[in-house]
């Protein structure tokens, strides 16, 4: 699957219990501890964005009496399937009123989402999926490291041979020469 992540942006996926995924989606550079009005989301002072045609307010994304910083606003969705085992999920269709303050649509996409906070997202995310996911990347990751270090070994071994004055090898590691 391919997600449209912004320059500036970081994301996340985390597995939740009932098969659908938790999306944290903000800017690279917000301080999630600074509390309303100064801080920010997407490098965007909250009181642009409460400012925006697209018409979010305040009480859309903290409840009554809690502290509003971006740790407890509930601007992360939560979505059905694995959007990482094809399609794609276009991030900015869902959280672009933040980004571009003219996106009605985009508010009106997010506003349909289960969301929820940074403060909230353990309640929200499975454990066990999450460890199993990052094992597996884990796997992954060891094996590709192991293939290259296949690769530059048989490479310099191949240098090592050609210095020496022998023949290059083909990729089959068969000594090329005359006939």
């Amino acid at each position: 699957g391919r997600w449209n992540v912004v320059d500036g942006s970081v994301a996340q996926m985390l597995a939740t219990a009932e098969d659908t995924h938790l999306v944290l989606y903000m800017g690279a550079a917000d301080d999630v501890k600074a509390e309303y009005p100064e801080g920010t989301l997407f490098g965007r002072p909250w009181d642009v964005i409460f400012s925006s045609p697209a018409g979010v307010v305040p009480e859309d994304i903290w409840r009554a009496g809690e502290a509003r910083t971006l740790w407890n606003a509930r601007v992360h969705v939560i979505v059905g399937g694995d959007p990482s085992d094809g399609g794609t999920l276009d991030l900015d269709a869902v959280l672009g009123w933040a980004r571009h303050p003219s996106d009605a649509a985009s508010l009106a996409a997010w506003a349909k989402c289960e969301r929820t906070s940074l403060a909230e997202m353990l309640g929200v995310a499975c454990a066990d999926a999450e460890r199993a996911h990052r094992s597996g990347l884990s796997r992954t990751i060891g094996r590709r490291r192991r293939e290259r270090a296949a690769v530059a070994a048989a490479t310099v071994r191949q240098m090592e041979n050609v210095a020496a004055g022998g023949a290059c090898a083909d990729a089959d590691g068969f000594a090329g020469g005359d006939a």
